[in-house]
């Protein structure tokens, strides 16, 4: 049998690619905070002819704020999304989002490490919520609102010592 010729695998390529572009879709779920029907919008994948989330969204209610947690099922990573009833309107206060890292230690000059980290970011917002709520888009970070943490301290340690000073 001989082997494709370069075109058919470029066609093949392309074909490939096409489709996993546009292969992302938006899923909407209905759920009720504070009492409100709220529409969520998050990104989803084609999967065996079904449209599947790409996260497990899981709702946390501390005090007066409920918590959306957004978790990937694929890698482990987690965002989430901290709502509060102000005024009888429902108001995004924060967003927080932790994922596997890398810590680039320095040995000596320009000798570094690499070492396994839990990456956290926070960014406090104040973001009134009508009718729906789309995660795409929220969860975009700058630098400065990121820190790392050992991957020996506890994702909830890391969260609440903030942007501590660990040895590494």
């Amino acid at each position: 049998m001989k082997n494709p010729s370069t075109q058919y695998q470029l066609l093949f390529i392309l074909l490939m690619i096409s489709t996993a572009a546009f292969s992302q879709k938006i899923k909407q779920d209905t759920m009720v905070v504070w009492n409100k029907k709220i529409i969520i919008k998050a990104p989803a994948v084609m999967g065996n002819g079904s449209i599947e989330t790409e996260n497990v969204l899981e709702v946390e209610r501390k005090g007066n704020t409920e918590i959306l947690k957004f978790n990937a099922v694929s890698n482990g990573s987690s965002s989430w999304l901290y709502m509060q009833d102000k005024g009888n309107k429902i108001c995004i206060t924060k967003e927080l989002s932790y994922s596997n890292g890398i810590y680039k230690k320095e040995l000596t000059k320009n000798d570094f490490d690499y070492l396994p980290a839990t990456q956290v970011c926070v960014k406090e917002r104040s973001v009134k919520v009508d009718k729906s709520i789309s995660v795409t888009d929220f969860f975009k970070f700058k630098p400065v609102d990121c820190y790392q943490c050992p991957i020996n301290i506890s994702v909830e340690d890391c969260i609440k010592n903030g942007n501590k000073k660990y040895r590494w």
